[in-house]
């Protein structure tokens, strides 16, 4: 089977797939492939119409473009199998990390805006580097945990041990399982307890080259006694550690025992075939006799075993244990020959005496289990054996042992020699492409014969791209001066992998040490290095558009000027280490804040190389400040990501000016736009030939005036092989600056044959270590002497009110332009204190409104005239804005009177300050009168004290606890539209005397009466004693019931009075019972004269009322209404109402209702209730809707806005003078949806979308018209309560009475029963009559003939 798959956009990658059998056919015969190009597993097929595909072979369709394979997408199409790679996406050949973007970590952005340039820099993460266990402010740590990743070696290393197996092994007791029954092996010798730790340790994948300079902690290995040490280089043949025969795991244990409890455990795995404990007495066995002298004592035991799950009997052995020592004591019983399982082990003490002369108290410490299945060579592993004496040379627990091991070499394919060669594993480029590729030169262990073998990507993928490969390495190798009279390679990675990452992600990180960036080119993989080049391709206005390019500078302010540089020191034990470069402008500004960048530099060991990378980082920092983004057709696929391109073009103002040649005739060169060359200057002009998108560079001959013109002469014409033609893509400016250079590093899809490149400004000097010495080139066009500053800058302040009471100061400013000055926008600028400025959008008019400054500031603002992005001066001016601030409102009314209470049985007196309007917040304060009078001597003022604050509120204020008899001063003040208040001496006060409390109250003042609704009565609180309530009365008579109206606490009461005039008294009573003089007022209310006659209007059944507005005083009025032959009359609290009646004449009046009852009757209105709609309103129905109609047809026949799709969907909107009109039609269902607006009319439809022969495709229609309502429509369905006026139809009922016999037209009617009054079969004639208990028929005379029931 094979695979053809068919690309649709080179850009996007869409494509189609499909998979063969093999039949033997011709490719032609299976598709078509006139004008494509075909790939046969990633190479070209020249001749491809005799090819038949085969098994396994995947083929690639695309388009061939214009200018064929060796113009601009050249590069591009090099597809390989990057379809077959699901993880290769964009048909751009780019991995998924990137995206469709061409480059990875482009900018990186660090501490102060260091910025690198391209791909670079070999930066560790934070998060990455502190995972590592290698790397760190001390010595790597030995990893117990299991899980750990398996790391890889590069260059010289101190990596992270990781524990494999630990084992403290003891002489034990042993004991052999044979043929069910366990035989002693081997006693314990009785010498004194001696322990060996085996530890085996794994360094990573191997093979390394050596293993040197072992150590336990800072102390070499040497130093220690009894120990010995195996090493393992991690071969796929090497030999086993010769002291790990077996695999065991001890499992720690450490519970004391007691005598008669059983203690069980279980192995660690179910294929133990050995079991060992190890049982300490840390107090020793001893007894002691009389003498105090310790004599042997026996602790005896039993040690159990069975299969774990098994209820077969305990396998069981007695121990016993003797000794007479208070040292600790320690003894290990081992059990071998078991059939490989889980087991569970139990400990039962049977002796284990603990008296005051005894001690036998165990401890079991260990269970180990061992799997003897033979030893584990563990090939391709690093591995370092130790067994050391267990003395008091350790400090316990496992050793933290380290040490260096190399490797120096990887295998590299050159695919010209076709024979894999030995490269420095140092290199990071060559690191890099190891981690890829992969391959090990192991052992055939079958037959002895050393074999390449490859697990990583293959070989034939960096073919393609191996020259870049060589390049980049070879860069790396380069020889340069280490700063101290020597010489080294430019760049050198000592790294150990051991943090979780893919594997490209850590190719990248080994080739970011060597300032490369790899890259994919479907799945050919290519390497891109940060190095001095030569420029690609010009970018100028004959192949980009003015709106396409943007870009971004950086102040070199704003950058770093130091660098905090972290990386691995070799001669630290690989430690981090930590120093500082400095620029040379570090100090230049004392003023600027400190914005020291710091980098982690991963894989650099050599502190010449770390100082070098920190003036990279510097040199890029101070050099490269400008970014710039342009679009730009598929000729700029000529370029690729890391290439040099040369920029010239008008927006970021860089060379003098670009396009397109329009002819060539010798060493004459006309342009598409005229030049301005000075006499003073030497000019150059480069051409890229658009045949083979070379660079062909010109100086201009020089001129001896200023002169402006569209056609130059070169020095020397363009001869064979650097010809030029029509359409060239130019670029003019001064020698050596006729384009800046930039480096592209990133490159990203912009629309169909566009893309949008993204470079970076590039500086070759910035690779020199001394990069200061050389002076920065300002590539930028000189500014224009029709750049002038603008003149005569006014500024006006306008106030505009806005919603929720706020406002809008605006600065109103505008200008003038000198004259014959050019400028294409203007700058404006402000400030409040004329040192920190915001700008203002950009303008081209010659004024600027600024919105929403703020009161009481004074704004300094300058206007800059921009051209070619160049700024003038400025010209400046100054305002003082108000913002028009509405003034406080001033308290009114202000009173203040005292209050009396009781406070724990003292008197406390207070005074209440009121003040008008009620809602209105202000502020209260006041001053007394008990200043010392040594203030104010010889003088007869009194001496008030200074203002104090009482507080803030709305309409009243409490000063409390005052003294009685002082006079205070009060003062309220309110707050401006900035919530800004007057001070008390600015308003209006009052004094008042804090009155003294008297025996009898004094009388209510300011009594008044209010009639609305009801009478209220309102009066001023009494403030001399304490008052316990206020009697309201219509005599004089307190205390009494009669006459008595109200008795409240309150300052008001609603009065139930029955009279239109009389007199009401109001008496204060205070707590001791006296009460006051009465405050008396006599009231009048007359009654409502007579309102003018109602207006009456009527409908079907209905009839209207509207009265004019009720006058004050009045709440309600009656309605009387009187027919001929139905009348009724009501109150209602609506001046106007709508009332159900039957069809009569009748005559309508109305009358006021106060709070005393009805005035004053109105004229009579008198009108004719019908009960059928009158034709006349009918008519005019039918003509409103003919006239809605017409316009209807009007607009339809307009143009209007239509959407649709193929789904069959349309939308219209057709607006004209007249009218709106909106519909969506469904061409599938035939159904149109449409909303008509007129000035006096709305019309909602729904239509056929296709109306049939008769020209009638309504559904369902709702007309509203000054002619009124219409609805139609098949159903009209009411599904909520429908309330109609006049109640003839709510509630889901019909109301009573609504339904007459005059209404009524049926064929039958069945009812259970009703209530009928007289039923006639016909009004005269012969007829029936049931009334009553009376049933009567008549003859066509009309004359009475039978009757049944009872009559009179």
């Amino acid at each position: 089977m094979f695979e053809i798959i068919s690309v649709k956009n080179i850009l996007t990658g869409e494509q189609e797939r499909q998979r063969y059998l093999y039949e033997g056919k011709r490719l032609i015969d299976i598709v078509e492939i006139k004008g494509l190009l075909v790939f046969v597993n990633g190479s070209l097929v020249d001749i491809p119409y005799g090819y038949i595909p085969q098994d396994g072979d995947q083929v690639v369709l695309t388009a061939e473009l214009e200018g064929g394979m060796k113009g601009a997408l050249g590069w591009i199409l090099q597809i390989g199998l990057m379809v077959a790679a699901p993880y290769v996406g964009g048909w751009l050949g780019i991995t998924a990390k990137f995206g469709q973007a061409l480059a990875a970590g482009a900018f990186m952005i660090l501490g102060g805006k260091i910025i690198n340039s391209l791909c670079h820099v070999n930066q560790a993460h934070a998060q990455e580097q502190s995972s590592s266990p290698t790397y760190g402010w001390d010595l790597p740590q030995i990893q117990t945990h299991e899980g750990g990743l398996i790391g890889e070696t590069f260059g010289v290393t101190m990596p992270a041990g990781q524990l494999l197996m630990y084992h403290v092994e003891t002489e034990s007791e042993t004991y052999k399982l044979t043929d069910g029954a366990l035989t002693n092996t081997h006693k314990y010798s009785g010498e004194k307890d001696i322990q060996y730790l085996n530890v085996l340790f794994s360094g990573g994948y191997g093979p390394v080259d050596s293993i040197d300079d072992i150590r336990i902690g800072y102390t070499p290995i040497e130093n220690f006694e009894s120990v010995q040490i195996e090493k393992r280089l991690g071969t796929n043949d090497q030999e086993p550690i010769t002291f790990f025969p077996n695999t065991v795991a001890d499992q720690s244990i450490d519970l004391d025992c007691k005598e008669g409890a059983s203690v069980i455990r279980s192995t660690d795995s179910d294929q133990c075939n050995a079991i060992e404990l190890t049982f300490t007495w840390p107090g020793g066995i001893y007894s002691m006799n009389d003498k105090g002298n310790f004599t042997n004592l026996t602790a005896r035991f039993t040690i159990g075993i069975r299969k774990t799950g098994s209820r077969d009997a305990w396998l069981e052995q007695v121990c016993a244990v003797t000794a007479g020592t208070n040292q600790t004591v320690r003894r290990s019983f081992k059990f071998e020959g078991l059939e490989a399982a889980r087991y569970d082990v139990r400990v039962l003490p049977t002796t284990m005496p603990m008296t005051s002369r005894q001690n036998a108290m165990m401890r079991w410490s260990t269970l180990s289990t061992y799997i003897n299945s033979g030893q584990f060579v563990r090939p391709n592993k690093v591995l370092i054996g130790l067994r050391i004496k267990a003395t008091n040379q350790l400090n316990g627990g496992i050793p933290n042992l380290n040490w260096r091991q190399k490797r120096m070499h990887v295998l590299v394919f050159n695919p010209r020699t076709r024979q894999y060669e030995e490269k420095s594993a140092q290199n990071p480029i060559w690191a890099a492409y190891d981690i890829l590729h992969h391959c090990r030169k192991l052992k055939n262990i079958t037959t002895g014969q050393f074999e390449y073998v490859v697990d990583g990507c293959p070989a034939d993928r960096f073919s393609k791209y191996f020259d870049e490969w060589q390049k980049a390495a070879d860069y790396a190798d380069e020889v340069v001066d280490d700063g101290n009279g020597s010489t080294e390679r430019r760049f050198q990675l000592d790294a150990f992998f051991d943090t979780k990452q893919k594997r490209y992600e850590a190719a990248n990180k080994a080739a970011q040490v060597g300032h490369a960036t790899i890259v994919r080119h479907g799945v050919n993989l290519g390497i891109v290095v940060d190095m001095p080049g030569t420029m690609k391709q010009i970018f100028g206005e004959g192949r980009t558009t003015a709106s396409s390019v943007s870009g971004s500078f950086s102040s070199r302010d704003e950058r770093a000027r130091s660098v905090q540089i972290t990386y691995n020191d070799e001669q630290r034990d690989f430690k981090n280490t930590e120093f500082f470069v400095r620029s040379a402008r570090y100090a230049e500004n004392k003023n600027l804040q400190d914005n020291t960048a710091n980098v982690t530099l991963f894989g650099v060991s050599r502190r010449s190389q770390a100082h070098r990378e920190a003036l990279y980082y510097l040199a890029t920092n101070e050099r490269q400040l400008q970014t710039i983004q342009l679009s730009a057709d598929v000729n700029a696929l000529v370029c690729e990501y890391g290439d040099i391109i040369g920029v010239a073009h008008t927006v970021p103002r860089l060379g003098l000016e670009s396009g397109r040649i329009v002819s060539v005739d010798g060493n004459k060169v006309k342009l598409d736009k005229e030049v301005t060359l000075t006499a003073s200057d030497v000019y150059s002009i480069i051409v890229q030939r658009s045949v083979d998108d070379a660079l062909v560079t010109r100086d201009v001959l020089p001129v001896s005036t200023d002169t402006t013109t569209d056609t130059i002469t070169v020095s020397q014409s363009f001869g064979t092989g650097d010809e030029v033609s029509q359409y060239d893509c130019y670029a003019v400016g001064i020698r050596d600056k006729v384009v800046k250079p930039f480096r592209v590093v990133k490159l990203e899809q912009d629309k169909d044959l566009k893309m949008t490149i993204t470079a970076t400004e590039y500086d070759e000097k910035i690779y020199e270590p001394d990069y200061t010495r050389y002076p920065i080139i300002d590539y930028s066009k000189q500014k224009s002497a029709l750049l002038k500053a603008p003149i005569n800058l006014k500024l006006s302040e306008e106030n505009l009110r806005v919603q929720g009471s706020g406002r809008n100061s605006i600065i109103h400013c505008s200008w003038q332009m000198p004259a014959n000055a050019r400028f294409d926008t203007f700058r404006v600028s402000y400030s409040t204190d004329n040192y920190n400025w915001t700008d203002a959008p950009t303008t081209r008019a010659l004024s600027l409104d600024l919105e929403n400054m703020e009161p009481d500031h004074t704004y300094y603002v300058r206007v800059r005239a921009i051209l070619d992005g160049f700024e003038s001066a400025y010209a400046s001016a100054h305002i003082g804005v108000s913002g028009n601030i509405l003034p406080a409102t001033p308290a009114t009314g202000v009173t203040a009177y005292t209050r009396y209470r009781q406070l724990g049985g003292q008197a406390i007196y207070d005074v209440i300050v009121n003040w008008l309007p009620p809602s209105l917040t202000g502020r209260v304060y006041y001053k007394t009168s008990y200043a010392s009078t040594e203030n104010v001597i010889g003088t007869t003022q009194t001496p008030w004290s200074a203002w104090v604050f009482a507080g803030e509120g709305a309409g009243q204020i409490v000063i409390p606890q005052l003294l009685p008899g002082e006079t205070i001063r009060v003062a309220v003040t309110t707050a401006n539209e900035l919530g800004e208040y007057t001070v008390p001496d600015a308003v209006e006060y009052r004094d008042i005397v804090v009155a003294e409390q008297t025996t009898k109250p004094l009388a209510p003042e300011n009594l008044t009466i209010e009639f609305t609704d009801r009478a209220t009565a309102r009066w001023n609180a009494v403030t001399n004693t304490s008052i316990a309530y206020y009697e309201v009365r219509t005599n004089n008579a307190p205390g009494e019931a009669a006459g008595l109206l109200v008795q409240t606490t309150d300052l008001q009461a609603v009065l139930p009075l029955t009279e239109r005039q009389g007199t009401i008294f109001v008496l204060a009573r205070n707590t001791q019972g006296s009460y006051s003089a009465a405050a008396q007022l006599a009231y009048k209310k007359d009654p409502p004269k007579a309102p003018k006659a109602p207006t009456v209007k009527t409908g079907i059944g209905t009839l209207t009322v509207t009265a004019q507005s009720f006058p004050v005083g009045v709440s309600k009025m009656h309605v009387r209404i009187v027919g001929q032959q139905h009348s009724t009359a009501f109150d209602t609290t609506s001046s106007v109402i709508s009332y159900a009646c039957e069809s009569d004449i009748y005559d309508v009046s109305i009358s006021f209702i106060d709070v005393f009852g009805p005035g004053a009757e109105s004229g009579v209105t008198t009108v004719t209730v019908t009960a059928t709609v009158d034709l006349s309103t009918l008519n005019r129905e039918a003509l409103g809707l003919d006239e809605i109609d017409k316009n209807i047809a009007k607009i339809e026949a307009e143009v209007g806005t239509v959407k649709s799709d193929v789904s069959g969907l349309q939308s219209k909107l057709t607006q004209t003078a007249a009218g709106l009109q909106q519909s969506v039609t469904d061409l599938n269902s035939n159904i149109q949806t449409q909303l008509s607006q007129f000035s006096n009319s709305i019309d909602l439809r729904v239509n056929s979308a296709i109306q049939g022969l008769d020209g009638d495709g309504l559904i369902s229609r709702i007309n509203l018209s000054t002619s009124g309502v219409r609805i139609d429509g098949k159903l009209l369905h009411v599904t909520g309560q429908a309330l109609f006026d006049n109640d003839i139809i709510t509630n889901k009922m019909l109301r009573a009475g609504s339904v007459s016999a005059d209404k009524m037209q049926v064929e039958s009617l069945d009812t259970v029963s009703a209530r009928i009054g007289t039923l006639r079969t016909s009004t005269s004639g012969a007829r029936t009559e049931i009334k009553d208990n009376l049933i009567e028929v008549y003859d066509d005379d009309n004359e009475l003939r039978v009757r049944i029931g009872i009559w009179s």
